[in-house]
């Protein structure tokens, strides 16, 4: 009996756990474990915690603000465990030992993060600055300008990059393994590289003598003539320039009229001068010296480029320019008169000026036309060209010249007296149409006295055109 009725109750005891109801007891209570091990494993949310700490945003953060993305791994795999704005100023954070917000699953070790951010820039060269504990890059526009992901007690990373005006997308991506934890990023305007606008000069000086690598410091020197002295001193020792064996190279673009001009150079040691990128004077060498480079200039902007060395001792250099007080602009319709210093108008001449509007009426004697200017008494040789107008019909003109001359009228020769001689007396006839004519006269003066004249008068009127019945 005792054993039937142990027996009984054991049926019993089974057939009342396995009733129905109690099955679902069992089955909602599986579900209730299972959901809870999926919760622990998610990221809580503003509805998990409604009295605490949001893990992700309900609204993107806006695009000129730090979108800040936790991970809860060092490799910043798989999606963030938090999302939040973390402002538009700096990167700033210090969580010691702590971490970010272990409520949303980023603890005090292993964890990494991303932040990205649209940032105005102006345009130049800024200096950024990364202090990391641990691991952290820095890309702007996508393109990786910081790698400095791995191991490592809290450290300070800067590097300078140029920077175009206008919007700029900044990406900051950290790792943290273990100990404190630390993730800091500014910038500001390179204090060793100025922004300098085009019309002053843009001094770049390097600490070697090749202008070799980037410039240690870029600044402005100024908008006028370029006249530096350091005696026995560095031009910026701040940024990593030495007082001796450095190397600069200045650059300015300038608005001239149309001339010649002179540029006059000191240096101690070597310099060149470029003008447009056309290299006019090369004297890299070890020296103190002096030296002067004549250039024809159209009207318009000019790009004047110095480059220079020091090698030891005193550093000085010096820049200036003038108009050649030899070389004048001339109207077209007065005479340009060209003046060269040997007697076949060979090379480029050392003196033009104006002779006037008239008729051409020289007479040098014994003298020299511009002795200041290299010509000689004897011995040299005239260009004189304008234009001339005139009306329809036929001109006699007439030249004096003691020695050669020739006369083009519109590139055509019309007297040809290219000799030795006493001064004498040619003409020609010539019809010219309505208009502006070009006209050129050549000299020479061999030896004694040198005149050169030249007149013309109208002879003979061109017919008046009958008009069409």
């Amino acid at each position: 009996m005792k054993t039937d009725r142990r027996r009984d109750g054991e049926t019993e005891r089974r057939s009342v756990f396995f009733s129905p109801s109690l099955r679902l007891s069992v089955s909602l209570f599986t579900l209730l474990l299972a959901l809870r091990a999926f919760h622990a494993q998610t990221p809580p949310t503003l509805a998990d915690k409604p009295n605490t700490i949001q893990c992700v945003q309900n609204s993107p953060v806006a695009i000129d603000r730090w979108q800040g993305e936790y991970f809860n791994n060092p490799e910043l795999r798989g999606l963030p465990a938090m999302v939040r704005n973390d402002g538009d100023g700096s990167i700033n954070f210090d969580w010691g030992l702590k971490g970010p917000n272990a409520d949303c699953g980023v603890g005090e070790d292993d964890f990494s993060a991303r932040w990205t951010r649209v940032a105005p820039f102006g345009a130049g060269v800024y200096r950024f600055t990364v202090t990391a504990d641990d691991g952290a890059r820095l890309f702007i526009d996508g393109r990786k300008h910081l790698d400095q992901w791995r191991d490592q007690p809290a450290a300070i990373h800067t590097f300078e990059a140029p920077m175009t005006a206008g919007n700029h997308e900044i990406v900051f991506e950290y790792y943290e393994h273990t100990g404190s934890a630390m993730a800091r990023l500014n910038w500001a305007p390179a204090p060793c590289n100025a922004t300098v606008s085009p019309s002053r000069w843009r001094g770049e000086y390097f600490n070697n003598r090749e202008l070799k690598g980037d410039p240690l410091l870029t600044r402005d020197d100024g908008e006028g003539f370029l006249d530096l002295d350091w005696k026995t001193g560095s031009p910026g020792a701040d940024c990593g320039v030495p007082a001796d064996d450095f190397s600069a190279r200045w650059t300015r673009t300038v608005a001239f009229a149309e001339g010649v001009y002179r540029f006059n150079i000191n240096a101690d040691d070597g310099v060149r001068l470029y003008v447009d990128n056309q290299l006019k004077l090369d004297q890299w060498m070890d020296q103190m010296a002096s030296y002067s480079v004549e250039e024809r200039l159209a009207a318009g902007n000019h790009q004047i480029t110095i480059e220079y060395y020091d090698r030891m001792g005193s550093a000085a250099v010096k820049l200036w320019w003038e108009r050649h007080p030899c070389f004048a602009n001339v109207a077209p319709d007065h005479w340009l008169g060209e003046y060269f210093d040997n007697p076949d108008l060979k090379g480029a001449p050392k003196m033009a000026r104006n002779d006037g509007a008239g008729p051409l009426d020289l007479d040098f004697g014994l003298k020299s036309p511009g002795e200041a200017c290299g010509i000689g008494a004897d011995g040299f040789s005239v260009r004189w060209t304008r234009a001339a107008p005139t009306s329809a019909g036929t001109y006699r003109f007439t030249i004096t010249a003691d020695d050669g001359v020739r006369l083009f009228i519109d590139g055509k020769k019309r007297i040809d007296e290219w000799r030795n001689q006493q001064p004498a007396t040619f003409a020609a006839d010539v019809a010219l149409q309505a208009g502006n004519h070009r006209i050129v006269v050549e000299y020479y003066d061999h030896t004694g006295g040198a005149v050169a004249k030249v007149d013309w008068q109208l002879i003979a009127r061109a017919p008046a055109l009958r008009r069409p019945r």
